[in-house]
């Protein structure tokens, strides 16, 4: 009964022992419950930080999807752009083609006409080369016979002035003879009465009658001749009177055409001067055409419609000179032939006013398009600024999601090393235990020698120990496996009572280590959840870098097609326009020669026409009017045209300022996709780098969990030791 006393006082004590080693783990427990509870609290506000971020994040994603849509709509819109701008082009080649065609046509067309017009000059050069020929030959027949008419007039003045005189010497003579006759009659009458003939007288009587018979026949020959040449000075002074009619008529048609070609020289001169400023304005026109073309290319359709137009007026001067070359003859045939190019120069004119009123409707279109252009611009200006809009945002939520990983990540940091210290915490802790719990098996076990030594009643407990211990051994052999420590004890052990002891201890040394445990096992449960929540933002992170790193590429794809469709085509474009602009610097300067030439044409047959009739001076003041009231409506159509390609060359101006703006704003939103492709360059950079830190963090979470299973696992088959033991004490 004293042995049992002794033993239940000594149980009693181990009991209080006992419990004093639960009040001290209990007010442990207590503390770790208040450590639990600030660690609670700080995973609450973590839990809301983690709420925030995750809001933001949605917040993100859905800035995000609209930009997403904002993007779709701008590819849209520069899809329908590059569309409409294709073609806008492909309407501008078939309109420059077909001005090309027109222009070749009437070029074809006005070298046929220039070729005709040129044969017929040259004809009705010849032809009035040839009028002038006769008519200076006429001329100076009519000069040299008036010249010998007057000559031969004088000559038969001075013969009829002669013959007067020897006519009157004859008549004095003939008196003296017949004077002498009747004295020798009345002198032979008298002799006859009175004298008997003689034969010498009758001989000189003779002589005498014959000599008058022959002054009667040199007078009658002298009287025959005198008729006649008073016949040849009739009709001499006849043809001098008709010569000098004739001379008097031809000087006064001679100073009446010099006034006429003096007054028709005057009115030619101010056609002169009218068409010497016309050249100059077309030179002008032409100077201002070139300049043009050189400022800009995009403004060729005007320039065409401007040149055509000039084209045109040369067309329609080269008619009035051809005009004037016909009407520089006299003959009706030339009129004719003039009067029926006139007519057909005149269709073509209409021609050409029902081509430039189908280029007007034309234009119309264009300006038509121009205007849906310039609406699909603003939309794609509008589109532009909203991406930019979305691209700052998605900038800003992107930066900011990166400061809240950062943050994160040093959260992380600073959980690990608090996570290390306190293992290290624990290592320290096991290893006091390990040490306390040593000493104490020492003293209890020569407390338990000496009971054996002293009492019998201590072999029933070694019995009752043994086969406990038995049982133990049965579980510790099914649960060897798991536990190494338990397998080194249980064979290190070699007798009942060192077992039961060192198992008692155990089950001391387990609930202190269980408190510790359950402490470190809720802070890697939090670490697990922390874990999981990184591992999430990780995931939503890389799904968002791959959307990004996709939108990068379509954007990347964007460019080079907007690149490969619009910069390449419109380079062309100003390759081509620069080629058909020195073309038609060349036509200029050739047109210049040209007009030049037809000056010098004009010149010519201004020259030429002072010699014409004055019925063709009339004619030529008709027409001149005519024509002139043509040019004058030809200038108001000129106006009206110049006004046109004014306004398309502004509205091209405009364009082209527009056209450069998205040169520039394609520049910078290229900037702005570098600047984006660096940042994503660099979140992939911390990405990777943050993924492998988690992924070391996860296979130490692993390795910890490993060994937090294994101690569970041993502290669950120590209680059931304990309980086994303590059922069985009981």
């Amino acid at each position: 009964f004293f042995s049992n006393a002794w033993i239940c006082n000594l149980y009693e004590s181990a009991l209080e022992k006992k419990n004093n080693n639960y009040s001290v783990t209990v007010a442990k427990y207590e503390q770790s419950i208040s450590h639990m509870k600030d660690e609670c609290v700080a995973a609450n506000a973590k839990l809301s930080r983690a709420e925030v971020g995750l809001e933001h994040l949605r917040r993100e994603y859905q800035l995000l999807k609209e930009s997403e849509a904002r993007l779709v709509r701008e590819r849209e819109a520069t899809k329908r752009q590059a569309s409409g701008q294709a073609m806008l082009m492909a309407n501008l080649e078939m309109i420059k083609a077909s001005f090309e065609r027109t222009e070749a046509e009437s070029k074809v067309k006005l070298e046929a006409k220039l070729e005709e017009a040129q044969k017929e000059c040259s004809a009705l050069r010849r032809r009035l080369q040839e009028e002038q020929d006769r008519f200076r030959e006429r001329t100076d027949a009519l000069e040299r016979s008036t010249e010998a008419a007057r000559s031969r007039l004088d000559e038969e003045k001075e013969i009829s002035h002669q013959l007067r005189t020897q006519v009157e010497t004859l008549r004095q003579e003939l008196r003296v003879s017949k004077e002498a006759v009747e004295q020798l009659n009345t002198k032979v009458r008298t002799t006859s009465h009175k004298v008997v003939p003689d034969p010498e007288t009758e001989k000189r009587a003779s002589q005498l009658e014959q000599q008058l018979a022959e002054k009667d026949g040199e007078l009658a020959c002298l009287r025959e001749q005198l008729a006649a040449a008073k016949k040849h000075a009739q009709e001499l002074s006849d043809i001098a009177q008709s010569s000098e009619k004739q001379l008097l008529e031809v000087t006064a048609l001679h100073t009446k055409y010099q006034e006429d070609s003096e007054a028709k020289l005057k009115v030619l001169n101010a056609r002169e001067v009218e068409m010497k400023k016309a050249i100059v304005e077309l030179e002008g026109r032409v100077a201002s055409l070139s300049t043009a073309q050189q400022e800009s290319a995009s403004s060729l359709d005007g320039r065409q419609e401007e040149l055509t137009s000039a084209t045109t007026e040369l067309a329609t001067l080269r008619a009035e000179v051809t005009t004037l070359r016909q009407e520089l003859t006299a003959t009706r045939v030339a009129y004719q032939a003039a009067e029926e190019k006139y007519s057909h120069e005149m269709l073509l004119h209409a021609d050409d006013m029902q081509a430039m009123n189908k280029v007007k409707k034309e234009l119309s279109d264009v300006l038509g398009r121009v205007s849906a252009l310039e609406t699909e611009r603003d939309e794609a200006v509008e589109a532009l600024r909203l991406g930019r809009e979305s691209w700052t945002t998605s900038e800003t939520g992107l930066r900011s999601q990166l400061s809240d990983l950062n943050e994160r990540l040093l959260d992380l940091d600073k959980q690990n090393n608090l996570l290390h210290e306190q293992l290290q915490e624990l290592g320290l802790k096991v290893a006091v235990v390990h040490s306390q719990g040593n000493v104490s098996s020492a003293s209890l076990d020569t407390s338990m020698d000496d009971d054996t030594r002293s009492s019998d009643h201590l072999l029933q407990v070694l019995k009752y120990i043994r086969r406990e211990k038995n049982i133990a051994m049965a579980e510790a052999e099914a649960l060897r496996a798991e536990s190494l420590r338990l397998k080194a004890q249980l064979e290190l052990t070699s007798r009942q009572l060192t077992e039961a002891r060192e198992l008692l201890e155990t089950e001391r040394n387990q609930s202190q280590v269980h408190l510790v445990t359950t402490t470190k096992h809720e802070e890697l449960l939090r670490k697990v959840d922390t874990l999981n929540a990184l591992t999430d933002s990780n995931r939503v992170l890389r799904e968002e870098r791959d959307r990004l790193a996709e939108r990068v590429a379509t954007l990347e794809q964007e460019l080079a097609k907007m690149e490969t469709e619009v910069v390449v085509p419109y380079k062309e474009q100003v390759v081509k326009l620069k080629n058909h602009i020195e073309h038609v610097t060349t036509e200029n300067t050739a047109i210049k020669a040209e007009a030049a030439r037809w000056k010098n044409r004009a010149n010519s047959l201004i020259e030429k026409q002072n010699k014409n009739s004055p019925e063709d001076f009339k004619r030529l003041t008709l027409e001149k009017e005519n024509l002139t009231k043509q040019l004058n409506a030809a200038n108001e159509e000129l106006k009206n045209v110049k006004l046109e390609k004014s306004k398309l060359e502004e509205q091209v101006n405009n364009l082209k300022r527009e056209q450069q703006q998205q040169a520039e704003q394609l520049a910078s939103a290229q900037k702005s996709l570098a600047q984006v492709r660096s940042e994503l360059a660099e979140a992939r950079t911390d990405m990777d780098k943050k993924a492998e830190e988690l992924s070391k963090m996860s296979q130490d979470f692993i390795a910890q969990e490993a060994a937090l299973t294994d101690i569970k696992s041993k502290e669950l088959q120590i209680r059931q030791i304990a309980k086994k033991y303590k059922t069985q004490y009981q």
